[in-house]
């Protein structure tokens, strides 16, 4: 009995470890409306941020670590960005550009994830 309670057990874990593989594997398409929604991953790779359509934002730190927060594109060319870490809001302001399929916050370059 207790054998097949393991099995049963390791069957399930698989079961919903795949599910959220699958889930978290997903990459949004560019938008020819905001072209920042998708996936930008640093040329380090360390940092990635995944812009969202309704100004909302994951950032993803080592791989593994997510913040999430918000963003808003001001007309002067600048980003605002705010996550929490700790409990403790981050408020971050950048020059944001294009160039081609890289995007540039100041000076930090990041790639579009497909």
């Amino acid at each position: 009995m207790r054998k097949k309670f393991k099995k049963l057990l390791a069957g399930i874990l698989l079961s919903v470890s795949l599910f959220l593989f699958a889930g978290c594997s997903a990459t949004l398409e560019p938008n020819s409306e905001n072209p920042l929604q998708g996936q930008w991953k640093d040329t380090y790779g360390l940092t990635e941020y995944s812009f969202l359509d309704d100004q909302n934002l994951i950032l993803t730190t080592y791989g593994f670590v997510d913040f999430p927060g918000t963003y808003v594109l001001n007309e002067n060319g600048t980003i605002e960005i705010r996550y929490s870490v700790l409990g403790k809001e981050q408020i971050n302001t950048y020059h944001f550009s294009f160039n081609g399929d890289r995007f540039f916050l100041d000076k930090n370059e990041f790639v579009r994830e497909m």
